[in-house]
């Protein structure tokens, strides 16, 4: 359970902080960097919520929230990748803008249901 804990905090560490540097005007490399750190981040907050669900840590309606968001990023993850990729290839600045705001907007929610299911599991 201990060793538990300690990954969770690490993922919230690692999630406040992969794409903390992300602002408008730094280049696609990052960009593509983080969408990749967010999408292993996602897999990992995924597996956190179906353990506390089995474990009965969390509730039904807990874990319901995270499906909702879920089914989002699974929805717009492969957006935000496509769109990398056609920004990096054509160098489109307007491009890359969208898609570091896109990668901003996914990272925030993660971080929030990564710091509540680690709040969780430490409680």
């Amino acid at each position: 359970m201990r060793r538990r804990q300690i990954s969770a905090l690490i993922l919230v560490a690692v999630l406040t902080t992969a794409c903390a540097g992300l602002t408008v005007g730094k280049s696609l490399i990052v960009s593509g960097e983080s969408l990749d750190e967010l999408g292993k981040a996602f897999v990992q907050t995924g597996r956190l919520y179906d353990e506390l669900l089995d474990r009965r840590i969390i509730t039904v309606e807990d874990y319901r929230a995270w499906a909702n968001f879920a089914n989002g990023f699974r929805d717009q993850y492969p957006n935000a990748v496509a769109l990398w990729k056609l920004a990096k290839a054509s160098r489109d600045e307007e491009g890359r803008i969208q898609v570091e705001t896109l990668i901003q907007s996914l990272r925030q929610q993660l971080v929030a249901f990564a710091v509540s299911a680690a709040g969780k599991l430490g409680g």
